[in-house]
C-alpha cells in the first residue's frame, strides 16, 4: 500500500486500475526496484499522486462495480487454446475490479453482436478473441468510440484497432528453419481456411502422427511432424511434439492491459502488440 495524507491509503490494486499496467509492476515501482522502463515508472508515479490528492469519496467511486463489466465474446469451444486466453483474461480483469460478461461457444458465430455492444447497458469495453466478423465491423465499432481488444485476430487488423496476438509468422519462420537445418527440403504444411491469418495448430499435426502410423512411417525416421501453439496435448504423444510456444496467457494478460487503458482514456500508442513465439524442439523432428 501506498500511504497517503491524513492517514487515508492508496492501494496497489487503485493505482493498477487507473494505469493498466500490471500490479506485479506498480509494485516494482514503488519499492524503488529497476527493471521498469522509465514512461512506465513516470506514469505509476504520477498516479499514485494523483490518486493520494483526491478525497476518499472520489477514489472509491474508481473501484468497478458489475455496472462496468467488460463484454468478453469467443464465439468457440473452450478447450484448451481458447480457454486458457479466456482463464487469463477472466484472471487479469478480476485484479482489475472488472467484471465479465462471457459469449462463448460456436453458435455466436452466426450471431450480430457488435453493432449492439455500445448501447448495452452495464457494459464498458470489450475484449473480442478472434472474431468472425469482418474488418469493417471492427472499424465501424471502433468509429462509434466504443474500447475494445480484438486478441489473435483472424485477418490482419484495421491500423487503428488495438489488437493483441503472437508473432505468427516468426514462429513459423523458425521452424521452417529448424526444419531445414535437419535437411529437409520438402516441406508440407497441412492448414485451415485460407483466409484465416494462422491455420496450423498441435491438434492437426496430432492428426497426421496418427495418419502417419497407420501407414506404418516412422517419426522421425521417415518423416518429420511439427505443430504450433504448445499446448498439453504436444506433450502427450509419441514422440513428443516439436512446435511453437504460443504465450496464451500473456496475450490475455496484454489484452486487459490495453482495454483498460483505453476506458481510463489514456493515449495508446502501440495498438497492435505482437509476442514473441518460442520454437520447442522435441521428438518428432530428425534429421533426413
Amino acid at each position: 500500500m501506498v500511504s497517503r495524507p491524513a492517514g487515508r491509503r492508496v492501494t496497489v490494486r487503485d493505482i493498477a486500475a487507473q494505469t493498466g499496467v500490471s500490479i506485479a509492476t506498480v509494485s516494482r515501482v514503488l519499492n524503488g526496484r529497476a527493471h521498469v522502463a522509465p514512461e512506465t515508472r513516470e506514469l505509476v508515479q504520477h498516479a499514485a499522486e494523483q490518486l493520494r490528492a483526491q478525497p476518499s469519496r472520489a477514489r472509491t467511486s474508481q473501484h468497478y462495480t458489475g455496472q462496468d463489466a467488460v463484454y468478453l465474446r469467443c464465439p468457440y469451444i473452450l478447450t484448451d487454446y481458447f480457454g486458457l486466453i479466456v482463464s487469463s483474461i477472466a484472471e487479469t480483469l478480476a485484479l482489475h475490479g472488472r467484471a465479465v460478461i462471457l459469449d462463448a461457444g460456436t453458435a455466436g458465430q452466426q450471431a450480430t453482436v457488435l453493432p449492439s455492444l455500445p448501447s448495452r447497458p452495464g457494459v464498458a469495453g470489450a475484449i473480442v478473441i478472434l472474431p468472425p466478423e469482418a474488418g469493417e465491423q471492427l472499424a465501424a465499432l471502433r468509429a462509434r468510440g466504443f474500447p475494445f481488444v480484438v486478441v489473435d485476430p483472424r485477418t490482419p487488423p484495421p491500423r487503428d484497432i488495438a489488437a493483441v496476438s503472437a508473432a505468427h509468422f516468426a514462429g513459423a519462420r523458425s521452424v521452417t528453419a529448424h526444419l531445414v537445418q535437419l535437411g529437409h527440403r520438402r516441406i508440407g504444411m497441412i492448414a485451415g481456411p485460407p483466409n484465416w491469418l494462422a491455420c496450423f495448430n498441435d491438434k492437426t499435426a496430432v492428426g497426421a502422427l496418427a495418419a502417419a502410423a497407420e501407414r506404418g512411417l516412422r517419426v522421425p525416421g521417415d518423416l518429420s511432424v511439427t505443430g504450433f501453439d504448445d499446448i498439453d496435448l504436444a506433450q502427450a504423444t509419441s514422440p513428443m511434439l516439436t512446435t511453437v510456444r504460443q504465450p496464451l496467457a500473456e496475450m490475455g494478460r496484454m489484452a486487459v492491459s490495453l482495454l483498460v487503458r483505453l476506458l481510463n482514456g489514456h493515449q495508446v500508442d502501440a495498438l497492435h502488440v505482437e509476442l514473441a513465439t518460442d520454437l520447442v524442439v522435441r521428438g518428432s523432428t530428425g534429421p533426413v
